[in-house]
């Protein structure tokens, strides 16, 4: 997390990026990993890929309420998205 966190404050997205691509291989259950690599994938404009990011950590940790507020930062809501509103409200 150290290195990411190094990476993303020295602008270096892209290694960071590869950082937590090979945490998520060693942890496949780190939520963080999951949101930070979706915010950095976001950035770079790959949106769909961010959203299974996001999708995953929410998975895995339910309460992270970042990975909900991402998540719909990077699609428009739909009219089928209330299970989506009703975890933002619960993890608040």
């Amino acid at each position: 997390m150290a290195r990411r966190g190094a990476l993303l404050i020295e602008d270096r997205n892209q290694e960071a990026e590869q950082v937590s691509r090979e945490t998520l291989l060693a942890d496949p259950r780190c939520a963080m990993a999951c949101e930070l690599l979706g915010n950095l994938r976001s950035e770079f404009g790959r949106f769909d890929k961010a959203r299974a990011c996001f999708e995953r950590a929410i998975r895995i940790a339910p309460l992270l309420a970042g990975s909900d507020y991402d998540l719909v930062r990077c699609r428009p809501l739909r009219n089928d998205d209330d299970h989506l509103l009703q975890a933002i409200e619960a993890a608040l």
